[in-house]
């Protein structure tokens, strides 16, 4: 699949909150392959990586939150995020900073 533009984020129940949060993202063009699963991959602000998730092929969000996924209130941590098909995983998005 082609590259994925990088995660958003978004609001968790309608409330900005500081220990957790929404990244969305969009499927990317596939050539005609359906998205078999994404991955999203973790760092800390210093660019040290932290943790990938496998996530399903129609999930387009994912709820990041401190008390469960590694995290540090108040701290900034990069994502990216990449999807593969049958021809395999395409490019890891650009860096989304939060």
């Amino acid at each position: 699949p082609d590259q994925c533009a990088p995660p958003e984020r978004g609001d968790y129940d309608g409330t900005s909150r500081v220990t957790s949060f929404v990244l969305l993202w969009s499927e990317p063009a596939s050539a005609g392959f359906p998205i078999e699963n994404y991955q999203l991959r973790v760092f800390d602000g210093n660019g040290t990586f932290i943790f990938v998730y496998t996530l399903g092929a129609n999930q387009l969000s994912y709820l990041y939150q401190c008390d469960s996924d590694r995290c540090t209130p108040l701290t900034t941590y990069m994502f990216q995020i990449r999807a593969s098909n049958i021809k395999g995983y395409g490019e890891w998005s650009a860096n989304a900073t939060m």
